[in-house]
């Protein structure tokens, strides 16, 4: 018997394949092609170990269950509504995927400024500024807040150098991003 190539592997595979598709189709289902950030990818891995359940089986099941929550009820139903995936045991894995990004602006409400102390005319540490910098950027993040994170920092009197010599300044969007990307990096050396 003589040995297969790998063109002969790689022709066989493509029919087996293709044979597999075609009873997928006829059966009604749809292939698709997404990419899933690592947390996603690791919670829909642990559900398949854990219940030996296909990947396609996990992820329609979730876009059912997230797909039927969002459904407006009738005011004569009274069922309850099918779990969510905030009931899925994520093990290690702390995702933010389940709370509706509306939620982020909570933390830092635009009329009450107490997020930080007021700092006008007192020395501050780098130390002490990361901190602030990093506690602003998770209290108020993306683009569209920029205005607010510059406004409070400036209104609050956190300096933009700590430097006794360079102490003044006005934030902007420019001092803000290189500010916190090192603030971040030392704070995370620390």
């Amino acid at each position: 018997m003589p040995k297969k190539t790998g063109t002969e592997y790689r022709e066989k595979n493509r029919v087996r394949l293709k044979r597999y598709y075609e009873r997928q189709t006829a059966s009604g289902k749809r292939r698709i092609s997404a990419l899933l950030s690592g947390d996603i990818y690791n919670l829909i891995m642990n559900e398949k170990n854990k219940t030996g359940a296909s990947i396609s089986d996990i992820v329609e099941a979730a876009v059912i269950a997230k797909l039927q929550v969002r459904k407006p009820k009738s005011e004569n139903r009274t069922k309850k509504l099918p779990p969510t995936s905030k009931n899925i045991d994520v093990g290690p894995y702390k995702t933010t995927i389940d709370f509706p990004i509306s939620t982020q602006m909570d933390l830092f409400n635009q009329d009450n400024p107490d997020l930080i102390p007021d700092f006008t005319n007192q020395i501050m540490g780098t130390h002490e500024r990361d901190k602030i910098l990093v506690k602003v950027a998770e209290a108020m993040p993306g683009r569209h807040n920029s205005k607010a994170r510059l406004n409070l920092l400036n209104q609050k009197g956190v300096p933009v150098n700590t430097r006794s010599s360079q102490y003044g300044g006005k934030w902007d969007r420019k001092k803000f991003t290189d500010n916190l990307r090192l603030a971040q990096k030392r704070l995370k050396a620390n």
